[in-house]
């Protein structure tokens, strides 16, 4: 799974979660809350920009109709 994360710095980051379907819930919002702290502070591994399949984004809220990645 994708996770787009928009960056304070401007921009975003679509970061791949693997694994979704073998992890639980509470196991998933742990790494969006990881990635997403580690995304901001320039932390993130390549291995964790490559190989999502299906992207989750919250940006519609901000007027966005596209994400590309």
């Amino acid at each position: 799974m994708g996770l787009t994360i928009s960056l304070r710095t401007g921009g975003i980051v679509i970061l791949a979660i693997h694994d979704t379907p073998s992890r639980g819930l509470d196991d998933l919002m742990a790494t969006v809350r990881d990635l997403t702290e580690r995304a901001r502070a320039g932390r993130i591994k390549s291995s964790e920009l490559a190989d999502s399949t299906i992207t989750v984004t919250s940006l519609g809220d901000r007027g966005v109709e596209e994400v590309l990645g």
